[in-house]
């Protein structure tokens, strides 16, 4: 199921890629820019992430009229990998004013691309946000099985429990304190050596001064 939060994204951080579908006739895109003109955005653009990026699945139209509307920010809806295909064809499948052999099409197209892709198994499904996105698109295409073995191989596993999580920050911190408190420590102490240090050298010195006057005391009376 879909996560409906929607966010606005900056125009500029949402990269396009090729359209499955064509494009609408220009009378209808013009009315699409108008629209949006008057009324902004009312449906939220489906997006994926990608190394800071984000990657448009569904909304080309919306897209192409935000940009010729100089909109700066775009309502999106962040999906997954594994929902991708189905947010990129469905609503487009039962939306536009397709042929029904264009429709048939469209839907085998999809089922072939659904077919393609591995789904993740259940541990990797709970924790698929904390995870690069390089290791879920390897992950995607290995079978569950090798999937299974990998996660076993993982010598320590991700901690999903948030109050885990927060505990463990909870020691960061502390240690963080500690440390501060022990470097402040360190440095009272090297204050305290070079003070030490300073009044040794004064010491010599006088003793030296002290040596020097009985040697010279010790020779007049030898004298």
């Amino acid at each position: 199921m879909l996560d409906k939060t929607v966010i606005m994204l900056p125009i500029d951080q949402v990269i396009v890629q090729e359209n499955p579908f064509k494009d609408l006739d220009k009378l209808m895109f013009d009315k699409l820019v108008k629209s949006i003109e008057a009324h902004g955005i009312l449906e939220p653009l489906h997006v994926k992430r990608d190394n800071g990026y984000y990657i448009l699945i569904q909304g080309h139209q919306r897209y192409k009229a935000a940009i010729q509307n100089k909109i700066k920010e775009i309502p999106c809806i962040i999906i997954n990998e594994r929902d991708s295909i189905g947010a990129e064809y469905d609503v487009n499948l039962y939306r536009r004013h397709l042929t029904e052999e264009e429709i048939k099409n469209y839907e085998k197209k999809k089922a072939e691309l659904e077919k393609s892709k591995v789904t993740l198994i259940s541990v990797f499904k709970s924790i698929e946000h904390l995870l690069p996105k390089e290791i879920i698109d390897v992950l995607t295409t290995i079978p569950p099985n090798v999937q299974e073995t990998f996660y076993r191989c993982i010598p320590q596993k991700i901690i999903t429990d948030t109050t885990e999580i927060e505990k463990k920050e909870k020691q960061i911190a502390g240690l963080n304190i500690d440390i501060r408190e022990k470097e402040k420590e360190i440095s009272i102490l090297k204050k305290k050596m070079e003070s030490l240090d300073q009044e040794n050298k004064s010491l010599k010195a006088i003793k030296d001064a002290k040596k020097d006057e009985i040697e010279a005391v010790i020779n007049e009376r030898v004298k």
